[in-house]
C-alpha cells in the first residue's frame, strides 16, 4: 500500500465515547468550530461594543428597530434594566424593583450540606441550594415597543421606544405574573397570572391595559392548565403558543371568538431553567434534566445527542438552575447552550463552557465560551452576546476585535484508515478545502502498540499549496486541526500518503 493516498472524510458533529479510541473516524472535541456543508470552519470571531462593564451579570438582550429604523438595545441584569440606541446604556431600572429571591429559599432542619450544622438545630441561613428556579427576566415585543417582567417583581412594565427619556411606566391594571408573551394575534400573555402558579391570562387584543375578564365586549380571558408546578414561559412555535411549566408543555393555539385559545397537553418534561427554552425558525428547543428537546408543532421529541453525557459529567450542578442558558445565533440553524462546568468556582460557577447543534444538518458541538445572555442576528446583521466580563459583543463579526489567538481546533477518535491495526507510516497530507491553508496546523497522537500510551508527532504547517510534510507512525492515529491566526479557514476530504509498516 506504499505511496497511496488515502481519502478520509470525517462526519460533520463531535461523536463523544469513553475514550478517543471509540467512534472512530468522528470527531472528538471541538473548540470555537462548525461545520458548513460537511466542511469543518472556525466560528467567527466577536468585537467588544460596551467601554465599561455593567455593573451585574447580564441575563437579558434584546434588539429591535424602532419605526424610524433607530437600533435598539434593551440588557436586563440581575437587578437592572438598560436601554441604548446611541451608543449609551441608559439606566431604566424602577427604583422599587424587587429583585430579592429570598421567598422562593427553603428554610429548615433537612437542608444543606450532611454535617455541616448541629443536629437538632434549625439552619441558620436558608438554603439556595435547593430553589428551582431563581429570578429571570422575560421581554416581549409590542410593535417598537417592548414590554418586560422580571419573575421576583412581577409588575408588567412598558417601554414606550417614542418617548425614549421617559418611557419606563407600570402597566397598573395587568395583574402580576411571572413572564410576559405577545402573540402574533397581539395578545398580551401573562404566567401565573394573579398569583395562582397555573394560571395563563391574556389582554384584550390590540390594548394591554385591558384586562377586564368579565367584560362581553373585549376578548381578554385566562385559562388554568393542569400542571403540578408553576407556569414558567411561553413561546411561540409553529402550532401556537407553547407553555411551559417546570413539569408540563401546553400548546394554546389561536382557535377565535368564543374561547380566544384553546389549550392541549403536549408531554411531561423537565425545564432546568426557562432561560434554555428557544424558539427558531418555528421550532422550540429546551434543555431538560432527561436530554434536549424540541418540538417542531406535531410532537415532543427527544434530540440525539452524542456528547450527553459528556456535558452532563463537566456541569456545575450549583449553578445550573441560576445561569444556563440557550440562545439562536439567526445566521444558521444553531442553538447554543451556556453552562458552568466543574472546573469553574468563582461566585458559585462561572459560565465557561457550551454545546450546540445545528439542528437541520444534525450534528453538535462542544467547546468554551464565557457568555451568559444572548440575542440572534435579524434587527442587526449580527447576534449579540453577553459575556462573564459584563462587557457586550457582537458576534461572528469577521475576524478583528478578538485579544491574541482564540483557541480554535478539532480533535478526532482514531481515523479509520483500515490498517488493520497495524503500524502505519504517514509521510504527507493534502487538506482538501479551497482557502485558508496559512491559518491552519497539523497534530498527530498515535499508540505504538494495542492500549499503549499516546505519542504527541507535531505541530506541522501547512503548505501554501496545501499539502503537509509529515513523519507520523503509529497504530491507532488522530489527528488536530488547530488555528494559528484568527482567520477565515476551510477543512473538508482530507488524503493521506500513508505507508504500511512492518508492525512489532
Amino acid at each position: 500500500m506504499a505511496n497511496d493516498f488515502l481519502p478520509v472524510q470525517i462526519p460533520p458533529g463531535v461523536v463523544r465515547g469513553a475514550t478517543p479510541i471509540d467512534a472512530r473516524g468522528r470527531w472528538w472535541d471541538t473548540n470555537l468550530v462548525r461545520w458548513r456543508n460537511g466542511n469543518l470552519e472556525p466560528v467567527g470571531g466577536w468585537e467588544r461594543v460596551t467601554s465599561t462593564p455593567f455593573a451585574n451579570r447580564v441575563r437579558k438582550v434584546d434588539v429591535w428597530r424602532a419605526n424610524n429604523g433607530v437600533r435598539l438595545v434593551m440588557v436586563a441584569t440581575d437587578g437592572q434594566l438598560f436601554v441604548e440606541s446611541t451608543g449609551t446604556y441608559e439606566d431604566f431600572t424602577p427604583g422599587d424593583l424587587a429583585t430579592s429571591e429570598a421567598e422562593g429559599a427553603l428554610s429548615g432542619y433537612g437542608i444543606g450540606p450532611y454535617n455541616d450544622d448541629d443536629y437538632g438545630t434549625e439552619r441558620e441561613t436558608p438554603s439556595f441550594s435547593v430553589q428551582v428556579i431563581p429570578s429571570y427576566w422575560t421581554i416581549a415585543g409590542w410593535g417598537e415597543d417592548r414590554l418586560a417582567v422580571l419573575s421576583t417583581d412581577k409588575r408588567l412594565w412598558h417601554f414606550d421606544t417614542s418617548a425614549f427619556s421617559n418611557n419606563l411606566t407600570e402597566v397598573e391594571d395587568a395583574p402580576e405574573a411571572a413572564a410576559v408573551h405577545v402573540t402574533p394575534e397581539r395578545h398580551v400573555f401573562l404566567l401565573q397570572a394573579g398569583g395562582n402558579k397555573r394560571r395563563i391570562a391574556w389582554s384584550s387584543r390590540e390594548d394591554f391595559n385591558d384586562w377586564n375578564f368579565a367584560s362581553t365586549t373585549n376578548t381578554a380571558g385566562y385559562l388554568d392548565l393542569e400542571t403540578s408546578t408553576g407556569l414558567l414561559k411561553a413561546v411561540d412555535s409553529r402550532s401556537g403558543a407553547l407553555i411551559f411549566s417546570s413539569s408540563d408543555v401546553f400548546l394554546m393555539p389561536y382557535v377565535g371568538l368564543p374561547y380566544v385559545y384553546g389549550r392541549q397537553w403536549l408531554g411531561a418534561t423537565r425545564v432546568t431553567n426557562p432561560d434554555t427554552i428557544v424558539a427558531d425558525n418555528g421550532n422550540v428547543f429546551w434543555w431538560a434534566s432527561d436530554g434536549f428537546k424540541m418540538f417542531d408543532g406535531g410532537a415532543i421529541r427527544t434530540l440525539d445527542c452524542p456528547v450527553w453525557d459528556y456535558v452532563m459529567s463537566r456541569i456545575d450542578p450549583d449553578s445550573t438552575a441560576r445561569y444556563l442558558h440557550g440562545t439562536n445565533i439567526g445566521l444558521y440553524p444553531e442553538v447554543w447552550w451556556f453552562y458552568a462546568s466543574k472546573e469553574s468556582t468563582v461566585n458559585g460557577g462561572l459560565i465557561d463552557s457550551y454545546v450546540m447543534v445545528n439542528y437541520v444538518e444534525g450534528w453538535w458541538a462542544i467547546g468554551k465560551l464565557a457568555r451568559t445572555a444572548g440575542a440572534p442576528a435579524g434587527a442587526d446583521v449580527v447576534p449579540y452576546m453577553a459575556g462573564e466580563d459584563r462587557h457586550l459583543y457582537l458576534h461572528e463579526k469577521g475576524w478583528i476585535g478578538t485579544a491574541g489567538i482564540r483557541p480554535v481546533y478539532a480533535e478526532s477518535n482514531a481515523l479509520a484508515l483500515g490498517s488493520g491495526g497495524r503500524f502505519l507510516n504517514l509521510r504527507q497530507a493534502l487538506v482538501g478545502s479551497g482557502y485558508g491553508y496559512e491559518a491552519t496546523q497539523l497534530r498527530f497522537y498515535a499508540d505504538m502498540t494495542p492500549e499503549g500510551a499516546e505519542r504527541e508527532f507535531g505541530p506541522y504547517q501547512t503548505r501554501p499549496d496545501g499539502y503537509t510534510d509529515l513523519r507520523v507512525g503509529g497504530r491507532d492515529i488522530r489527528i488536530r486541526v488547530e488555528a494559528t491566526k484568527d482567520n477565515d479557514w476551510s477543512l473538508g476530504t482530507m488524503r493521506f500518503d500513508a505507508g504500511m509498516g512492518e508492525g512489532r
